[in-house]
C-alpha cells in the first residue's frame, strides 16, 4: 500500500507540474495581441482548467500527505514529502488567490472593448503562473527524490 501511494504522488504530481509547465509554454506568449490573448485565456477557462487542474493539485497535497503517514518510520522520507505537500498548498493558493480572479475578469471582456490596461493583467496573470509552476516542479521533483531515496536507502554511516 505504501508504494501504490507513493506511486500516485508522483503520477498526480507529476501530471500538475508538467500541466502548469504547457501551459507556461504555450500560454505564456508575450507577443500576442490583445485580441489573441483573450481569445486563448477565454478558451483556456471554457476548457475547464480552472476546475482540472485545482482537483489535481487537491489530489497531490492528499497523496502527499497519506505517503507521509504511512512512511513515517523514515523521518527524512515524511520531511521531503510534507514539504512537497506544502509547495503544492502554495501553488493552489496562488492559482486561488491569484490567477483564479484574473481568470474571472478576462473571461468577461468582450473583443470589441478590451481594456486598454489588458498588458498588466496578462503581466499580472503570467507572473503568478510563473510562481505556481516553479513550486510545483519543486514538489515533484521532491515526490520523486522521495522515492529515489526510498529505493536506494539511506547512506550507512561509516
Amino acid at each position: 500500500m505504501k508504494l501504490i501511494i507513493l506511486f500516485l504522488t508522483i503520477i498526480s504530481a507529476g501530471l500538475l507540474a508538467g500541466g502548469l509547465c504547457v501551459i507556461w509554454i504555450e500560454y505564456g506568449s508575450f507577443s500576442l495581441s490583445a485580441a489573441a490573448y483573450v481569445e486563448q485565456q477565454q478558451n483556456v477557462v471554457k476548457a475547464d482548467l480552472n476546475t482540472i487542474m485545482p482537483l489535481i493539485g487537491r489530489i497531490s497535497v492528499v497523496f502527499a500527505l497519506i505517503s507521509a503517514f504511512l512512511h513515517r518510520s523514515n523521518k527524512a522520507m515524511v520531511l521531503f514529502l510534507i514539504i512537497a505537500a506544502a509547495l503544492l498548498l502554495v501553488a493552489g493558493a496562488v492559482t486561488r488567490w491569484g490567477n483564479q480572479p484574473v481568470n474571472g475578469i478576462v473571461i468577461n471582456w468582450k473583443m470589441e472593448s478590451i481594456p486598454s490596461d489588458w498588458i498588466d493583467l496578462r503581466e499580472k496573470w503570467n507572473s503568478l503562473h510563473f510562481i505556481r509552476t516553479i513550486a510545483s516542479v519543486v514538489a515533484f521533483c521532491l515526490v520523486v527524490y522521495t522515492a529515489l531515496y526510498k529505493l536506494e536507502g539511506p547512506e550507512p554511516e561509516k
